[in-house]
């Protein structure tokens, strides 16, 4: 799981956490696909007024409740949650609209359903089925007869820290809720940014930032992107084919790989021979401050885009 979606996900539910159903004791969460791969939402809900409960397909880190059936989940009674989440699972979801009725099924009256889903990047899984704008979301919500409060691509709630809200995956976005429903003004993101890697604005900003944390290099040696996203991409793009050696990443899924051309390798194989380079983080502001930190603690230089 990205950041991006991690942090729309606490958005979403801060937003809209005061219209959910009264409920005498805590209130229950069901998070849809919640196994955990690279990260879960289970932290949004550490405070003791939430009751967290993990559903996936297949047993697994973070996963409460495996049913027998897809999309017939008759170990849950109806209006049994008071909130239902999903993020990164529609789109291997071969028949959502079945989904989707569960969902509401099995939500209290006037319980919210918050959904993230990529619209963006080919991954090649074989259940791999979809992507999403949020008029696909949207259309989904109203067959199985939810009010949608919001739905959107590339959100942001402000344009700045723009770059920790976005992801290759473009993350679409949707909020709804049961009947009865609460009249709501306001949108959790005001803006949206369906296409942000080819974004000239963000693409000059990037440009940059390269330009001076490059400068900051003490030594000329080759150059190592920590960081195998579409940042890493563009400063790929900047720095040009031939000056970069190869991207360092923390993602079991990405390490091994090739990306644009270039080999995705762990930060223990680099850490072998780490004093041969420079190393130039390349992610979100949040993500590399954790980055910087974690480098630091193993003896490694770096300079970072975002967060300096």
């Amino acid at each position: 799981m990205h950041l991006s979606s991690y942090k729309k996900m606490a958005y979403m539910v801060s937003f809209y956490e005061q219209f959910f159903p009264e409920s005498r004791g805590k209130i229950k969460v069901l998070d849809v696909g919640s196994c955990d791969k690279e990260g879960t939402y289970r932290e949004i809900f550490a405070d003791s007024r939430y009751s967290y409960i993990g559903l996936d397909i297949h047993e697994g880190p973070n996963v409460d409740l495996v049913p027998k059936s897809v999309y017939d989940w008759k170990e849950i009674e109806d209006e049994s949650f008071d909130v239902v989440i999903s993020g990164q699972t529609f789109e291997y979801i071969e028949y959502p609209w079945l989904t989707m009725k569960e969902i509401e099924r099995i939500l209290k009256p006037s319980g919210f359903c918050f959904i993230i889903v990529p619209s963006s990047v080919y991954y090649g899984a074989s259940s791999d089925c979809y992507r999403y704008y949020g008029e696909g979301l949207a259309a989904l919500a109203k067959w199985a007869g939810m009010k949608v409060h919001h739905a959107s691509t590339g959100g942001v709630p402000e344009m700045n820290y723009l770059i920790d809200w976005l992801s290759e995956w473009n993350d679409t976005c949707l909020a709804a809720q049961k009947s009865p429903c609460n009249d709501i003004k306001g949108e959790p993101f005001k803006k949206e940014i369906r296409v942000p890697i080819d974004d000239s604005k963000m693409y000059d900003i990037i440009k940059k930032k390269v330009k001076s944390a490059c400068e900051h290099f003490v030594e000329k040696k080759p150059i190592v992107l920590f960081g195998a996203g579409w940042i890493g991409d563009a400063v790929l793009e900047i720095l040009g084919n031939d000056n970069v050696c190869f991207f360092v990443d923390n993602s079991s899924i990405k390490v091994g790989s090739q990306r644009k051309g270039k080999k995705v390798i762990s930060l223990q194989e680099y850490k072998k021979d780490s004093e041969q380079y420079n190393c130039l983080v390349t992610a979100s502001e949040h993500a590399s401050l954790a980055i910087k930190e974690n480098l630091q603690l193993e003896g490694i230089e770096c300079r970072v885009l975002f967060g300096e």
